[in-house]
C-alpha cells in the first residue's frame, strides 16, 4: 500500500473546482491577510434618531494595523435583505487609522440592503453625536463572492480576538418586560463566584429571592414568576444555538449583551444565571427549573467554561481539541450552512499548519465533513471520532460510513464523553496508520482484529420519552435476564454451559454493566463517584426501599435517627441512584446485544446480526463493521458503529484469550 500526503490531495482537488473570482476584492495568496470595516455614522440628529436613514463607510485594513473596533454578534433573522443601509466606500485600502475621515473623497456610495434584524441592531449602535467603527459579517464580507467569503471565515477568530468588545444583540424586543432595570441591578449587586456555581453570601440569597420572589412559603410571587419567565425567554432566543456565536463568545475580550432596553456584561448575566438555577436547585431541585429547561441553558454554559478555559493556556491544551469541540457543538448548535457546523469551529484547531482545515465553500458538505474527518484522525492518529459517524446519525445520504454527519445532533450519548476522562483503552497504546491504496477521498483503511461476532440482538427498547420514573422502570434489568437465559434454547454448547455457570448475581452486575456502559464515568460531575459492581446491583434492587426513605423524610439533612449506619447506608444508595441515572442515559436509542462467545455488549440501533466485532488501531471502544453484499457498488467494508463490549473496554482479553495471535487485518471503510 501507498501513502499519500491529505492536504496534497485536497489541494490537488481544489485546483480542478470552477471558480468565479472578482479580482477587485480578492486578497492575493502571500499578502497579509485584511479586512474591512464598518464605521456607523452617527445620526446628527436627536428627534428623529430612529427613523434617520443609516450611512456607513467601509474601508479595507491590514488586520494588525486597523483601528480600535467592536464587533456584532447577532442571528440573521429573516433571509430576506430588504432594509437600506447607504454605504460609502474609502478609495483605497490602507492600514492608516486616519482612513476614516469625513473629510476624505469617497470612492462610490452606493444602497446596500440588510436583515430587518440587523437594521435594530444598527439603529441601536448608532449614536447620536459619535461615530462608531464595528465589524459585522454581513456587510463587512462580499457573501456572494466564494473566495473572499472563504479568506474572511479564515479570519474571523482573529478579527473576535483583536476587537475591543463584542456586542450581543438580542434584539429590540421587550422580552424582559418592565424588569429590565430590576433584572440589570440585581446582577450587578451579586457576589456569585463564577464557575463553581455556589451561592457565596446570605446577601446573594436576599437579592435572588426578591428576583424571582421565592422563599415565603415555597411559593413564586407574581413579579418573581413573571422575571423567570422573561430569564427563560431570552434563554430561548435563537442566538444561544446558533453555531457562529460559540467561537464569538469563547474568544473575544469581553462581551456585552444588548436586548430591548437591557445592556449587561455577559459574564454577568451567566453569574445571574448561575445563581437562580443554584437556588432552584437548593429548593425545588434543578430539574423543576424553568431555565433548566430552555433551549439555551446548555450552550451557554458550554460557552461560559469554554471561555475560562481557553484563557486558562494549560487547561485548553491538556483537555481540548477540535474534536472536542465539535463533539460538543453537535449537540447544542445550528446552522443555516451545514458547511458551517466545522468552519464555526476553526478557531480551536491545533496551532500547527500541518493538516489545518481551511474554508472552502466552493466544496459539498459531503467532501468537507469527509476532510475535516480525515484530518482529525491523520492528526490524532486516532479513530475517537468514529464515535459520532454511526449510521443512526446520518442524514446525508453521500457520506461515506466512517464520517459523521456533522449537521444534526447524535441521536444518543457517546460512549466516550467529552468532557470527562475515560477509563476505555480497548486498543491499548496502538494509533491508527494512515493507508491508501487510491485516490478516492471516500474510503479509509484501518487495521486491527476481529474479536468475535453479533449472534442476537434484543428488541426491548430503553423508554425514552420522560415517563420512567424509576431506574428500575427505565433499564428493566429482569427483561433483560429473562431474554438472555431465553438464550439457553439456542443449539449452542458454549452459550448454555455460559449460562449455567453463572451465578444469578454475576449474571445481573453483567447486564448492569452493559447497560450502563460501566467505564463511560457517566456525563458530568457525578462520573467521579465511583461504586462496585456488588453496590449498584445493591442500589438497583433496593431502589423502592430508597424511595420510600426519602418520601419519608429520612434522607432530609434535618432527621434526626439514633440509626446512623442506617442512614448514612440509604444516603450512599440515593448517591449511588443519582449517579445511575446519570449514566443510564447513554442506553437511549441503543441496542443491547449477545456476541457468538456470549459477551454482553451495547451498540446503535443499525446493527444486525453477522456484523463483524473488530478492535481497531487507534480505537477507545470496539469497532462494528459490515462487509458489503455483493448488490452494493464496490467492495469493502461498511462502518456501522462503536460499541461497548463487557471485558473488553480496558484492551485486556478475557477468557485467557490473547489477541496478539489474532491476524491483524485490513479493511476499506467505504
Amino acid at each position: 500500500m501507498s501513502h499519500i500526503n491529505w492536504p496534497q490531495k485536497v489541494e490537488e482537488m481544489t485546483d480542478n473546482v470552477n471558480r468565479v473570482v472578482d479580482n477587485s476584492t480578492l486578497q492575493q495568496a502571500h499578502s497579509p491577510p485584511t479586512f474591512k470595516l464598518l464605521k456607523i455614522l452617527s445620526s446628527r440628529n436627536t428627534a428623529n434618531r430612529s427613523s434617520a436613514p443609516i450611512e456607513c463607510e467601509i474601508a479595507q485594513y491590514l488586520l494588525p494595523s486597523a483601528p480600535p473596533y467592536e464587533t456584532l454578534s447577532y442571528t440573521w433573522g429573516s433571509s430576506s435583505r430588504d432594509c437600506p443601509v447607504r454605504i460609502h466606500t474609502i478609495s483605497t485600502p490602507s492600514a492608516d487609522k486616519s482612513r476614516f475621515s469625513p473629510r476624505l473623497p469617497h470612492r462610490s456610495s452606493q444602497l446596500r440592503y440588510v436583515t430587518s434584524h440587523l437594521q435594530a441592531a444598527l439603529i441601536k449602535l448608532r449614536r447620536v453625536s459619535e461615530d462608531r467603527v464595528v465589524w459585522i459579517d454581513q456587510l463587512c464580507i462580499n457573501q456572494r463572492n466564494v473566495e473572499e467569503r472563504n479568506a474572511q471565515v479564515a479570519l474571523m477568530a482573529d478579527i473576535y480576538r483583536n476587537a475591543q468588545r463584542t456586542i450581543i444583540w438580542l434584539g429590540s424586543g421587550n422580552i424582559l418586560h418592565q424588569d429590565e432595570a430590576f433584572i440589570a441591578d440585581t446582577a450587578s449587586r451579586m457576589n456569585f463566584r463564577p464557575v463553581v456555581r455556589e451561592i457565596s453570601s446570605i446577601h446573594d440569597q436576599d437579592l435572588l429571592k426578591e428576583l424571582i420572589g421565592f422563599g415565603k412559603g415555597a411559593h413564586f410571587s407574581e413579579d418573581g414568576m413573571r422575571r423567570r419567565r422573561a430569564l427563560a425567554e431570552l434563554l430561548n432566543h435563537s442566538w444561544f444555538t446558533r453555531a457562529w456565536v460559540f467561537q464569538e463568545a469563547v474568544v473575544s475580550k469581553t462581551s456585552q449583551i444588548i436586548c430591548g432596553g437591557l445592556e449587561m456584561d455577559f459574564d454577568i448575566f451567566i453569574n445571574l444565571l448561575d445563581g437562580v438555577c443554584a437556588l432552584d436547585n437548593r429548593d425545588i431541585g434543578l430539574n423543576q427549573s424553568i431555565l433548566r429547561h430552555s433551549t439555551g441553558y446548555e450552550p451557554v454554559y458550554l460557552m461560559r467554561a469554554t471561555r475560562f478555559e481557553y484563557r486558562e493556556a494549560i487547561i485548553w491544551a491538556n483537555k481540548h481539541t477540535l474534536l472536542s469541540i465539535l463533539w460538543q457543538a453537535q449537540s447544542y448548535f445550528q446552522a443555516t450552512d451545514p458547511r458551517d457546523k466545522v468552519y464555526a469551529f476553526l478557531a480551536f484547531q491545533n496551532d500547527s499548519d500541518h493538516g489545518r482545515i481551511r474554508p472552502a465553500y466552493e466544496n459539498s458538505v459531503a467532501y468537507i465533513y469527509t476532510d475535516a474527518t480525515a484530518r482529525i484522525i491523520r492528526q490524532t492518529g486516532l479513530l475517537n471520532i468514529l464515535e459520532l459517524a454511526s449510521k443512526d446519525c446520518h442524514i446525508l445520504s453521500d457520506l461515506p460510513s466512517w464520517v459523521p454527519d456533522f449537521s444534526r445532533p447524535p441521536p444518543s450519548l457517546p460512549f466516550i464523553p467529552h468532557e470527562v476522562s475515560s477509563d476505555f483503552e480497548a486498543a491499548k497504546d496502538t494509533h491508527h496508520c494512515w493507508l491508501t491504496a487510491d485516490d478516492d477521498w471516500k474510503f479509509l483503511w484501518v487495521q486491527g482484529r476481529v474479536v468475535d461476532k453479533i449472534r442476537s440482538i434484543c428488541e426491548i427498547e430503553f423508554e425514552d420519552d420522560g415517563t420512567s420514573e424509576t431506574l428500575n422502570e427505565y433499564l428493566k434489568l429482569s427483561k433483560f435476564k429473562n431474554w438472555v437465559t431465553d438464550q439457553d434454547k439456542a443449539p449452542s454448547s458454549s452459550l448454555k454451559n455460559c449460562l449455567r455457570s453463572a451465578k444469578e448475581d454475576d449474571l445481573e452486575q453483567k447486564l448492569l454493566r452493559t447497560l450502563l456502559a460501566e467505564g463511560a464515568k457517566g456525563h458530568g460531575a457525578l462520573g467521579s463517584l465511583n461504586y462496585d459492581s456488588e453496590e449498584i446491583l445493591d442500589a438497583y434492587r433496593s431502589e423502592h426501599i430508597t424511595l420510600k426513605a426519602k418520601s419519608d423524610g429520612m434522607l432530609d439533612y434535618s432527621y434526626k435517627s439514633s440509626d446512623s449506619k442506617t442512614i448514612r447506608k440509604l444516603k450512599r444508595r440515593q448517591h449511588c441512584l443519582v449517579w445511575m441515572k446519570d449514566i443510564a442515559r447513554i442506553c437511549r436509542n441503543k441496542k443491547f446485544f449477545l456476541s457468538d462467545d456470549f459477551y454482553f455488549g451495547l451498540a446503535y440501533r443499525k446493527i444486525r446480526e453477522g456484523d463483524l466485532i473488530c478492535i481497531l488501531n487507534g480505537s477507545r471502544t470496539p469497532t462494528i463493521i459490515r462487509e458489503l453484499t455483493s448488490g452494493e457498488e464496490g467492495s469493502g467494508y461498511r462502518f456501522v458503529a462503536q460499541c461497548y463490549l463487557d471485558g473488553w473496554m480496558q484492551g485486556e482479553c478475557p477468557g485467557g484469550r490473547t489477541l496478539q495471535n489474532d491476524e491483524i487485518r485490513t479493511w476499506k471503510l467505504i
